[in-house]
């Protein structure tokens, strides 16, 4: 990775943003004390996309010395009303991660793939409506080199 990282911070909040914007989120109701998985898809009513913590060091790519960003972690908090289901969501996270691509002619000479490395998920008591899910994702952005 390289300090030019910094420019893309912007793009990286949108990509995430715009992740879960496409994403559809199925409410959960509770039928018997039993999961039911609804056909009605919930929203956001919070999201929040931020860098969390950035290492250095030196580049193991280039004969002078020079440092370079070596571990860029990131975290995306979701807020609901009520109680959804987020396996759909983290699948896709999974399978398909948010990505800023490549573009050299606007000055994007590395691509940055959000890789999934962990969640911690609140879920509101069962059948309480008062409450709904809260989660938070965290992500290690991956830049290719240039």
């Amino acid at each position: 990775m390289t300090d030019a990282a910094i420019d893309y911070e912007p793009l990286i909040q949108a990509a995430l943003m715009d992740f879960v914007e496409a994403s559809a989120f199925p409410m959960v109701s509770y039928v018997n004390r039993r999961m039911a998985i609804s056909d009605t898809a919930g929203s956001p009513s919070s999201v929040v996309a931020h860098q969390e913590s950035s290492e250095f060091g030196a580049s193991r790519h280039k004969r002078d010395f020079r440092l370079e960003r070596t571990d860029w972690r990131w975290r995306l908090e979701l807020t609901f009303k009520g109680e959804v289901a987020l396996g759909q969501f983290e699948r896709r996270l999974i399978e398909s991660p948010p990505r800023v691509l490549r573009d050299r002619s606007a000055g994007r000479d590395q691509q940055v793939t959000l890789l999934l490395t962990g969640s911690v998920v609140q879920s509101p008591p069962e059948g309480q409506p008062a409450g709904g899910t809260r989660v938070t994702y965290r992500f290690n952005a991956q830049l290719t080199p240039s």
